[in-house]
């Protein structure tokens, strides 16, 4: 490339040996590109660099992968090269070699000046594939600045976490599991209302199938004489964040008595969830009955 000014999107060079990207002079601009697996034949003596060789010119590389070429990944002569964004690895010689403005990218062997630059494996699910493994300490590790694509190399959106990912691919965040727990910490039942529904809330995320435990225990009340004692597991399935209900029932009798009160568990959440508040509650029951002259 020369005398011109190109941007490259969602662009892929791999494996081509003789070498991924040539540029003499002018603005080129890589944005949500690869550069892998090229190799740059110096058969003649000269260094080149695999995955980028710039004479002259200006190269900006934003949410780049410049990984797995032989033998360098950048060689700068006398051009300008700014990275943000992006990574640095597995080259087989230097990653960089010149001179180059590099800020919140992933480079091999660290790199000593600008912010936010990181030296750590990016965790690529299993290379040539070089999605991020979700242990990678390129999620979240990129910054916000004007300009940026709103989504990656797949066309997936940008970010996906709490802040933009280095390199091509933004990792696909889950969404939490969530939380469990009562919908309110005390119910009301009258003694003569047969039973008593109560009612469990999935809030906070909704990823993954999830299940919990609830169980009735005395407390004034008494299982057997009061009420019939429930056990059982709710389930909520992937994406459903439904309540989710269970019914007590009331054993109605002709004792003129006080309020009676019972508790009410949630245990043993499953697929992720947690438990949240309130997971105990109480359930009270309201005596019907009246003295009679």
């Amino acid at each position: 490339m020369n005398n011109s000014s190109w941007t490259l999107l969602h662009n892929l060079s791999a494996q081509s040996y003789g070498g991924g990207l040539y540029l003499n002079s002018g603005n080129v601009s890589l944005i949500n590109t690869i550069v892998a697996y090229n190799t740059a034949d110096s058969s003649d003596g000269n260094e080149y660099g695999a995955g980028i060789h710039i004479d002259d010119g200006n190269l900006t590389l934003t949410h780049s992968d410049v990984v797995h070429n032989i033998p360098e990944g950048v060689r700068n002569g006398d051009g300008l090269v700014t990275a943000v964004n992006s990574i640095f690895y597995f080259n087989q010689g230097d990653e960089i070699v010149g001179d180059a403005s590099v800020n919140y990218s992933d480079v091999e062997g660290g790199w000593a000046t600008g912010d936010g630059n990181i030296d750590a494996d990016p965790l690529f699910v299993s290379p040539p594939d070089l999605h991020l493994d979700g242990a990678s300490l390129c999620i979240d590790s990129g910054t916000d600045i004007p300009g940026l694509p709103a989504t990656d190399f797949d066309g997936n959106p940008r970010p996906s976490g709490s802040g933009y990912d280095m390199g091509a691919y933004e990792y696909a965040q889950q969404s939490p599991a969530g939380v469990l727990q009562f919908s309110v910490e005390n119910y009301e039942v009258s003694e003569n209302g047969g039973s008593a529904t109560i009612t469990v809330t999935r809030t906070g995320g909704s990823n993954g199938a999830v299940s919990v435990d609830y169980a009735t225990s005395d407390d004034t009340a008494t299982a057997g004489s009061d009420y019939t004692e429930a056990t059982g597991t709710l389930n909520w399935a992937d994406g459903d964040a439904t309540d989710k209900t269970f019914m007590v029932d009331i054993i109605n009798d002709d004792e003129i008595e006080d309020e009676e009160t019972l508790i009410l568990s949630l245990d043993s959440p499953t697929g992720g969830a947690g438990l949240g508040t309130p997971s105990t509650a109480t359930l009270t029951i309201m005596d019907n009955d009246s003295f009679k002259n």
